[in-house]
């Protein structure tokens, strides 16, 4: 990361973060961008915790952190921040903790992979719009289900999970929220279901693991926290839950697809040689 970018200043907790977003031309370029959710999620937190918790050095995971605002600012007021994204953007992350002179552990991670190197189990994790998927590949698994297995690697029985999104696809928005409800997290929103909301409309949410869901030990320190101590409305119960991905999902959509390209070649000359031998006669 060598050259120097045009500069973005955001104010989070009445603090200036300088910012430098990565000129991403994949196909998906959302990774190196600033997200107005994150400032809405630091907002959240606020009114719900306030600043003492980061002042006192509690431990921090910003999750696919971006350009690392909302780590970045916890750093300021003395958390223990670990900030985490792919690699094809870590070091303009990294260039981020760095250009605002702030102590942070920034480190590589993909979603459902072992995470036991990231120093869980965390107070509080930030998880800025990280429901933002398209599709942007056919072959490529739903990234729901690895976010739901991540998020549980990396809390323990105090965590506190700060979720921001946008929403754009409500339906699979709402399931991942059912998911986690009904397998592994209490959840609490101030907002209706996403499936009730316009599109756009921003959504916070905090998760909690239900007791006895951890996969980790619990922290050597933690904030004090009482279930829905906030007055929060848990979410209502669903009916379904969401689909979970196996191991081999990707395997079979690419054998299906092959198949489904075999059938219609098959069909193409078929309908040729009718054609020809219609024509012969």
């Amino acid at each position: 990361y060598t050259e120097e970018p045009v500069l973005l200043q955001v104010d989070i907790w009445e603090k200036p973060i300088r910012l430098a977003e990565e000129d991403n031309t994949a196909p998906d370029p959302s990774g190196g961008q600033y997200w107005a959710v994150a400032a809405g999620i630091a907002s959240y937190f606020l009114k719900r915790r306030g600043l003492d918790p980061l002042r006192n050095g509690c431990k921090v995971l910003d999750l696919s952190a971006g350009v690392g605002a909302v780590g970045i600012a916890a750093a300021q007021y003395g958390a223990k921040v670990t900030a985490t994204d792919v690699p094809q953007v870590i070091d303009a992350l990294r260039a981020n903790f760095e250009r605002n002179q702030v102590q942070g552990t920034v480190l590589p991670y993909v979603w459902g992979e072992d995470a036991a190197h990231l120093g869980g189990p965390f107070d509080f994790i930030f998880a800025s719009e990280l429901l933002h998927w398209a599709g942007w590949n056919i072959f490529d698994d739903d990234p729901r289900e690895p976010l739901r297995q991540t998020l549980r690697m990396v809390s323990g029985p105090n965590t506190e999970i700060y979720l921001g999104f946008t929403t754009r696809n409500p339906q699979r928005e709402e399931e991942f929220l059912t998911t986690c409800k009904e397998r592994d997290f209490d959840v609490y929103t101030d907002s209706p279901s996403p499936v009730e909301l316009p599109l756009g409309t921003k959504v916070f949410a905090t998760l909690r693991l239900k007791p006895g869901r951890s996969l980790a030990p619990p922290p050597a320190r933690a904030p004090e926290t009482e279930a829905n101590a906030d007055g929060e409305a848990p979410m209502g119960e669903a009916e379904e839950a969401l689909p979970v991905p196996s191991g081999g999902s990707r395997v079979r959509r690419r054998v299906l697809f092959s198949l489904a390209v075999l059938s219609l070649g098959g069909a193409a000359c078929a309908a040729l040689f009718h054609h020809r031998r219609h024509r012969l006669w």
